[in-house]
């Protein structure tokens, strides 16, 4: 079995859902439906099996495939929103509230 799971990134915040509630998120690759699961004393977490069962015929070479088209589609996921306003250095130094203010 070859599953992905996300878990929330440094000084993300997810609103709390039910465990097994199913999302479906849009990914380049296409959209994809992850179950809500919870690990005790650490956060709530997504899953979406990729690949079940993995073939016992896979070659070495068709493994690492997999695994690096995985880690591409992954690593497409947005880590933030886009449509808050991100400040740059120049603005937390000298205490401003927006970009253009820098």
């Amino acid at each position: 079995m070859l599953s992905a799971l996300i878990f929330p990134g440094p000084d993300q915040v997810w609103p709390v859902r039910k465990v097994s509630e199913k999302i479906g998120l849009r990914l380049p690759y296409g959209e994809m439906t992850f179950t809500v699961g919870e690990l005790e004393g650490v956060s709530q977490y997504l899953s979406c099996s990729l690949m079940s069962p993995l073939s016992h015929s896979m070659s070495a070479q068709e493994g690492v495939r997999l695994t690096d088209d995985c880690a591409r589609m992954l690593l497409s996921l947005p880590v933030s929103d886009p449509n808050v306003p991100q400040l740059n250095r120049r603005a937390l130094l000298l205490g401003r509230r927006n970009c253009e203010n820098a």
